[in-house]
């Protein structure tokens, strides 16, 4: 921190170039997250995680298109007390009309799959050579690591 002509303190303009470890990040997983729901008592549905492929290739449409399609995509078997239903051994249409019968209370649970989506985090202590400044950071998400 320095001070301005008030006394006040302030953030300087100084940088800080710092290492990490990559092999040191690992996985920030949410309480409770799951990406098997049950839709009845005997049929159940299990999600896989969507690729940064995926979202790149539904990014022109719509917010409530690009869910949709994100949904169907992440379909990865549904199941009853007897059988498992693999997506890739279906049609899209079929896994989509799955989906458009889904009740709210469905969508529900699955939208908490997409919001506790394991997370890769990392706090970081710093201090500014400049200034003295100490703080600590949280790096987020992909863009904070490689962006």
């Amino acid at each position: 921190m320095i001070k301005d002509e008030q006394g006040e303190e302030k953030k300087c303009s100084g940088t800080v170039d710092f290492k990490l470890n990559l092999l040191e990040v690992q996985p920030h997983h949410s309480e409770g997250h799951t990406n098997k729901f049950m839709i009845t008592q005997k049929l159940g549905l299990c999600l896989k995680y969507p690729t940064f492929e995926l979202i790149e290739k539904y990014e022109a449409l719509d917010e409530n298109q690009v869910l949709l399609e994100i949904l169907v995509d992440c379909v990865d078997y549904i199941y009853d007390s007897e059988t498992i239903y693999y997506a890739k051994d279906s049609t899209r249409d079929e896994i989509r009309e799955f989906v458009d019968n889904l009740q709210q209370k469905d969508l529900e649970k699955i939208k908490n799959f997409f919001e506790t989506i394991p997370e890769i985090k990392k706090d970081l202590d710093f201090k500014c050579p400049k200034c003295g400044y100490n703080e600590q950071i949280t790096l987020k998400g992909l863009q904070n690591f490689f962006g």
